[in-house]
């Protein structure tokens, strides 16, 4: 996967051990992933918007998707994604949610949002397949990663 440019993902969670472990798992499985972050939905709002800090597009480019976990302070990602869908030049981007456990009401609104979303693993294994599982959906890294790889099917 040599000279592929990678895909941005801007990964949306407030527990820093998790996060430590997806990033763990992301270099283990070797993906092509260029991983942003916000703390919670209103850093996220700002890095989507570019302001502040996430003015500068080089360091902080906007993503191909993003994965967000659902109950976190400030903002949380149910209100994340429902300010996406407000917002002209977000409403396609893709948005996957993470989740230890979802209240019915939870997952209703998640469906009614289009979301993909699964339960947090626990083992960096775990992570890994979950990671690629997720990458492996997005157009632009089928596409751009995996088109010039293929065989006859």
């Amino acid at each position: 996967m040599a000279n592929l440019e990678p895909i941005t993902i801007l990964l949306v969670e407030d527990n820093l051990p998790e996060l430590r472990l997806i990033q763990l798992a992301i270099a283990k499985a070797n993906l092509p992933i260029s991983f942003q972050f916000a703390e919670d939905g209103s850093e996220a709002v700002s890095y989507l918007l570019g302001e502040g800090e996430f003015a500068d597009r080089e360091r902080f480019p906007l993503p191909q998707l993003i994965v967000t976990d659902i109950r976190m302070p400030l903002m949380s990602g149910l209100e994340l994604m429902a300010w996406m869908k407000q917002q002209p030049q977000l409403q396609n981007l893709p948005i996957v949610a993470m989740v230890h456990s979802a209240s019915p009401r939870e997952v209703s609104q998640l469906e009614s949002m289009n979301v993909t979303h699964f339960f947090k693993p626990i083992f960096i294994n775990d992570w890994q397949e979950k990671m690629k599982q997720i990458v492996s959906l997005l157009p632009c890294f089928v596409d751009s990663h995996l088109a010039p790889n293929r065989t006859n099917p």
